[in-house]
């Protein structure tokens, strides 16, 4: 009687032994599935991150060439004004002077503008706020 005990205490011993396996293996393979998971949702946000920063480069570089812009048609609105003080487009009609200035502040205008729309796009406080609230959460995602 005694030996039939040993051995189905053995036995139960063994079983839940093979339970606990079970069981542990089943929590390595949801750990391991959560895992990937993570891995794919970080390099998603890595690659959005990335994107981000080739915007901004490109807004920055666009906003540049357009402040080269309106220094080039300020210096030759200032030009043209002087030249006109001057005297110096005599030979033009007065009304086509006229319109050349009044195209050249058209164009002045739009330029300023754009560089103004550009700025407020790039630096836009609710957006960067919100960039920045972005990327915490992916770090913080991250570390988890």
């Amino acid at each position: 009687m005694r030996l039939k005990e040993q051995l189905s205490d053995a036995k139960r011993s063994n079983i839940q032994e093979n339970v606990d396996l079970i069981k542990l293996q089943r929590e390595m393979k949801e750990k391991a599935t959560k895992f990937e998971a993570l891995q794919v949702k970080y390099l998603n946000l890595e690659e959005n991150l990335a994107k981000v920063k080739a915007s901004h480069t490109q807004v920055l570089e666009d906003m540049e060439k357009l402040n080269e812009e309106l220094k080039q048609e300020q210096t030759k609105n200032f030009v043209l004004k002087n030249d006109l003080k001057s005297g110096g487009i005599a030979s033009k009609s007065l009304s086509e002077q006229l319109q050349m200035i009044g195209d050249l502040k058209a164009e002045n205008a739009i330029l300023k503008e754009a560089n103004e729309n550009l700025v407020n796009s790039a630096f836009d406080a609710e957006r960067e706020r919100q960039h920045r609230a972005k990327y915490r959460q992916m770090e913080v995602t991250t570390r988890e």
